[in-house]
């Protein structure tokens, strides 16, 4: 995920006063970034990169597997370093 993005989204997700958790969804590759506030006020950061990790999302109550979240999606296979440059430079 571009991080220069993510930093200003997360510089405004963070001045939602009412908001408790947020979560980012890589469509990409199995990737998932969990942001919760705690009771303190501090956000916590937690990644997700296995299929059988379960998320626990306080503020709804509810516990879900990255698999289930992934369910029916199929990632193109990663291109190796030389090929992904190899095809920069023809198109």
């Amino acid at each position: 995920m571009c991080s220069v993005i993510l930093q200003n989204w997360y510089k405004f997700y963070r001045s939602i006063s009412d908001l408790q958790e947020y979560v980012l969804i890589n469509q990409y590759e199995l990737e998932i970034q969990h942001y919760a506030k705690s009771g303190g006020g501090f956000w916590i950061y937690r990644a997700y990169e296995a299929a059988e990790d379960a998320i626990a999302l306080t503020s709804i109550e509810t516990e879900i597997t990255v698999a289930d979240i992934y369910a029916g999606v199929s990632f193109k296979p990663a291109l190796s370093t030389a090929n992904r440059i190899e095809s920069e430079n023809k198109g």
